[in-house]
């Protein structure tokens, strides 16, 4: 099974054999939003409100065989809301139970995946 990671940061996984990097595919997979006003909401705080409505997903490559591609969560989540099937994708874990951070609070590495 080989990873292939589509977002745009390096993903290290950590484990018992020590890190893992899994370096950006080049390609990114994204989910084009578009802007609801919330006027309600908007006049109680003072500032304008927007209900991101997903518009799809973008760049996203079909299946290949013995293929984990790695996207970020909301990809996961937008897979979902359109029914799509694909149980060969995952996003790294940045929980606080999983991910590791560095003194700034970066983080720095994961421990596993999430699937939504």
């Amino acid at each position: 099974m080989r990873f292939v990671n589509l977002t745009p940061h390096e993903v290290v996984l950590r484990g018992p054999r020590g890190d893992e990097r899994i370096p950006p595919d080049g390609r990114v997979v994204r989910v084009p939003t578009h802007a609801i006003p919330v006027p309600s909401l908007s006049n109680e705080l003072g500032y304008p409100v927007h209900l991101a409505e997903h518009c799809g997903i973008k760049d996203m490559p079909d299946p290949e065989p013995d293929t984990v591609f790695i996207v970020s969560l909301v990809v996961l989540q937008a897979l979902k809301e359109q029914h799509m099937d694909r149980s060969d994708c995952v996003a790294p874990d940045t929980a606080p139970h999983s991910a590791i951070r560095d003194a700034e609070g970066r983080i720095v590495a994961v421990k596993g995946f999430v699937v939504v």
